[in-house]
């Protein structure tokens, strides 16, 4: 801490997590996870009753997405109104999350029949106003079968084409974080980026690359191994896309779905390259959690970090295997 202090003092410009970083390299890169020094800090409230007096409070339609979002549970009411805005929202970022949302809630039974309704109506949409998004056409696809289902001929020719895309998503995770933290803020949340991160985070959980694994291996089991070769590419491509992202789950998710996929078209040179990637990005997951950054009771370190997560978590943790930089 006196190092941090130091290194802030004579940079004050710079911001907190330069001078966090130097002051940890500086110290030897001590695992606060493992020590758990600060473990008894109490850190600011996650108070979802908060957020729900914030969204009954406001009559702004952006707000409320992004304080519903932020909300977990959330309830019927806030689920009702949700339902209420999918027919028109375009933000695919905020659909997804809402997306997302919905499908994991315990919703009455009225609520969760209207929910599949009003989501499968305007996925199809946003799914038909955005072709070149494979996040979108895959979800569009998959959604609503079975993940025990083996994908026969007619899936596999269409996996096929969604795997060809020329990228994985249209949004950009930090956009949706600097908005959503916006709103949050105007509100009068104090912790406004962590939540804003859980909101940005929610459209990035992806439910069609989970139902595209699941039935891969359910049909991997039906199949010689000269014959996965279609399958195996289908993985590598999809996976090649999602791992282009810089996200943590993004990257991670793609890279085992390039180390799969080449497993299935028998490529051992290509299993060998996703291994090593793989690998390099557990070593920078590794060091950013001996860091413990969130233990630490600053407040702006904290917001900091979490904005440069959102626009290039692979980066930032990276950073914490680089050699000390005194600023």
């Amino acid at each position: 801490m006196e190092r941090l202090l130091a290194y802030r003092k004579r940079e004050p410009l710079s911001g907190w997590s330069p001078a966090f970083l130097a002051a940890w390299m500086d110290a030897g890169r001590p695992d606060f996870e493992a020590q758990h020094l600060l473990a008894d800090t109490p850190l600011e409230a996650h108070d979802n009753e908060v957020l729900k007096e914030r969204w009954r409070g406001t009559s702004s339609v952006p707000a409320r997405w992004i304080l519903t979002l932020a909300s977990s549970p959330i309830d019927p009411e806030q689920a009702k109104w949700l339902l209420q805005q999918l027919p028109e929202v375009g933000d695919v970022a905020l659909f997804l999350a809402a997306f997302n949302v919905l499908i994991r809630e315990a919703l009455p039974d009225d609520l969760r029949a209207q929910a599949a309704v009003e989501v499968r109506r305007r996925l199809s949409q946003l799914a038909g106003m955005h072709p070149r998004s494979m996040q979108l056409q895959l979800l569009s696809y998959l959604h609503g079968s079975s993940e025990d289902a083996p994908l026969d001929i007619d899936d596999l020719t269409m996996l096929r084409t969604v795997s060809e895309l020329p990228l994985w998503r249209e949004t950009s995770l930090a956009d949706t974080f600097l908005s959503a933290r916006k709103a949050l803020r105007e509100s009068g949340l104090a912790n406004a980026g962590q939540h804003a991160f859980t909101v940005a985070s929610q459209s990035i959980t992806d439910k069609g690359s989970y139902l595209l694994r699941k039935r891969a291996k359910a049909t991997r089991s039906s199949l010689a191994h000269g014959a996965r070769h279609p399958l195996g590419n289908i993985l590598s491509n999809v996976g090649t896309r999602m791992a282009e992202n810089s996200t943590l789950l993004e990257r991670t998710l793609g890279l085992l779905m390039m180390q799969r996929g080449a497993e299935d078209a028998e490529d051992p040179v290509a299993m060998g390259r996703a291994a090593a990637r793989l690998d390099e990005v557990y070593a920078a997951q590794a060091a950013w959690r001996r860091a413990a950054v969130d233990l630490w009771p600053l407040h702006s370190l904290r917001e900091e970090m979490l904005e440069a997560s959102a626009r290039d978590e692979n980066a930032l943790q990276r950073t914490f295997m680089a050699q000390p930089h005194v600023p």
